[in-house]
């Protein structure tokens, strides 16, 4: 029998840029998470509607659901705007499905975030980051999330959360290391269950470091959450999400074999194709390589994949492997 405090535990795939596209959410979402967020989306895109591609990355599709989008930004009036625009994309004329969250970036370490005074630097502004908050809430009916980083300089996430608690945010998503340690380095497990006990009205959701099952339940013993946001752990096992949740029933979990890689690859990049309306598999590359980083001569397939520029040359490699 699986232990109680597993059974109500929610997978979600973490926003990650350049990465967290349709296509990819739809095979996580396939392989068994829960929630599903996209990449993150200029809120200052939006707001001065130069940016096409800003709206294309929240494409999506009803089989995706449910879905939350990310905003990024550091003005308050562009997350108004930018709210607006993402909630009318419930609109059934639209050629969108419905939003069920929308989440706010203040999490991101990339330095060409930071630079623009976004991401993770507003954790240095807690009151501008409350009036993005505030914001938000007061363009939605729809929940609305935060991401943030364990700490930053002399900020630390319990400090960053006082100052905006009193606002109607419902969720956040910890990474655990501090901007400083980037993705290296310890979880600090202490400091996400002291959140978790310092703010139970809210959900909070681990995130960081989760790339087994085993590392899954560490993480969930360590902090006494009930939902994990997986990232670069997925990448390239997208099975992870089911493998977390027979791991947290059984204690088992099984790996996918060469032939299950290779076909969920290929479904993969036929959802590539279809959703970014290209024949160039390019862009798609890196994808190949993770999913294929771990067999005998792997590095030979390997070499091939990253020259395949269409979906018919990626069959005949995968045929022949």
């Amino acid at each position: 029998m699986p232990e109680k405090k597993y059974l109500n535990v929610k997978l979600s795939l973490a926003p990650m840029a350049g990465i967290t596209d349709l296509p990819f959410r739809l095979i996580c979402k396939k392989l068994g998470a829960d929630l599903v967020y996209s990449e993150m989306i200029s809120a200052t895109g939006l707001f001065y509607g130069k940016n096409k591609k800003s709206l294309t990355l929240a494409q999506s599709i009803p089989k995706e659901s449910p879905l939350a989008i990310q905003l990024f930004g550091n003005n308050p009036e562009h997350f108004a705007q930018a709210t607006q625009i993402i909630s009318d994309l419930n609109n059934p004329d639209k050629n969108f499905r419905k939003v069920e969250e929308l989440n706010i970036n203040f999490g991101c370490p990339v330095r060409k975030i930071y630079k623009q005074e976004s991401g993770c630097f507003l954790m240095k502004k807690p009151l501008l980051a409350k009036k993005i908050v505030q914001a938000v809430l007061n363009n939605t009916n729809l929940p609305v999330s935060i991401k943030i980083r364990m700490g930053i300089s002399t900020v630390e996430a319990l400090e960053f959360l006082t100052k905006i608690k009193n606002l109607n945010w419902t969720k956040v998503i910890i990474h655990g290391r501090t901007y400083e340690k980037g993705f290296a380095g310890e979880i600090d497990f202490a400091k996400i269950k002291e959140i978790k006990e310092t703010f139970p009205e809210k959900t909070v959701v681990a995130n960081g470091g989760i790339f087994s099952p085993e590392d899954a339940k560490e993480v969930l013993e360590k902090t006494n959450v009930n939902e994990l946001a997986i990232a670069r752990g997925c990448l390239g096992n997208p099975w992870l999400f089911q493998q977390l949740k027979d791991f947290l029933e059984t204690g088992q979990y099984s790996k996918p074999t060469l032939e299950e890689i290779k076909t969920i690859a290929l479904e993969h990049a036929q959802l590539f194709e279809k959703y970014n309306a290209t024949k160039n598999l390019q862009p798609f590359r890196k994808h190949l390589g993770w999913y294929f980083k771990d067999f005998e001569n792997a590095k030979q397939l390997r070499k091939k994949l990253f020259s395949i520029e269409t979906l018919p040359e990626l069959k005949k490699v995968l045929k022949n492997q």
